[in-house]
């Protein structure tokens, strides 16, 4: 009986600190805003409503719907041929205070453009792009090296482009293009051929006799083909697979001349 009053003394201290604490947490209750730093949309939440929530802790993920990144794989030799390309038109003035180490730099200095593509049915949806950045490194089992195109507004539709939304995760394809004019000649694929040695296009001599001209090839652009050197704007190529192939053998061509392209 002695202790009773003690005892009920520490009760009720420790319920006056309870009180305390919850005075505390409904006063930090009323100071707390929860916002998103972006607008987007929702896609899991990890609490329910009445849950105890401490801090740091994730209350749901988000994902922007302001832009969508697409990471586009391609092979090294493809951006290989893209930067052989460039090179005709690189002056060396251009390469000043160029970082080597960083070849997207030298891409958006010729604004290259990209354009994401996605099949729907028989239909095909595009939408525009802007080349960001290189991934960083190449995949270890493909060899195929990231870039990085970033899609503005992809689920806002567009009147003057009809499609569906475009949601992350959607299976896309990337294109690359330069708006600027590049001067190169272009061929057929079929009036290319390959030896042990080099890359070569039968061609006509100002006898009109078969010759054969080693050539440099750079990106392949549907079915043609871009020739870095070797052949000059007004030469003559054999089109078609001469057979056989006797180089000084006198031929009755039609000619069509290799054109620079735009």
């Amino acid at each position: 009986l002695r202790l009773l009053p003690a005892q009920r003394a520490s009760l009720q201290a420790t319920i006056d600190t309870r009180i305390v604490e919850i005075e505390e947490a409904e006063r930090a209750l009323s100071n707390t805003s929860i916002f998103t730093p972006l607008t987007g949309r929702v896609t899991t939440t990890s609490v329910s409503e009445g849950q105890f929530v401490g801090v740091g802790d994730a209350l749901t993920a988000i994902e922007s719907t302001n832009a969508s990144e697409v990471v586009a794989e391609f092979q090294t030799r493809v951006l290989g041929n893209l930067f052989a390309t460039l090179e005709t038109n690189i002056a060396r003035e251009d390469l000043i205070g160029l970082d080597a180490s960083d070849a997207s730099v030298l891409l958006k200095r010729f604004n290259l453009k990209a354009q994401v593509r996605m099949k729907s049915g028989d239909r095909f949806f595009f939408w525009p792009a802007e080349f960001l950045r290189f991934d960083g490194s190449a995949d270890p089992t493909t060899g195929t090296v990231g870039l990085v195109v970033r899609i503005a507004n992809p689920s806002v539709p567009d009147p003057e482009r009809a499609g569906p939304p475009l949601s992350n995760g959607s299976f896309v394809a990337v294109r690359l293009s330069l708006p600027e004019p590049v001067d190169a000649l272009r061929v057929p694929r079929s009036a290319l051929h390959v030896d042990e040695d080099s890359t070569f296009v039968y061609t006509v001599d100002a006898q009109s006799r078969l010759a054969h001209q080693p050539v440099e090839t750079g990106s392949i652009q549907d079915d043609m083909v871009v020739v870095l050197s070797g052949l000059s704007e007004g030469d003559q190529i054999i089109l078609s697979d001469p057979r056989p192939a006797v180089i000084g053998m006198l031929l009755n061509p039609i000619a069509e001349s290799a054109g620079a392209t735009r």
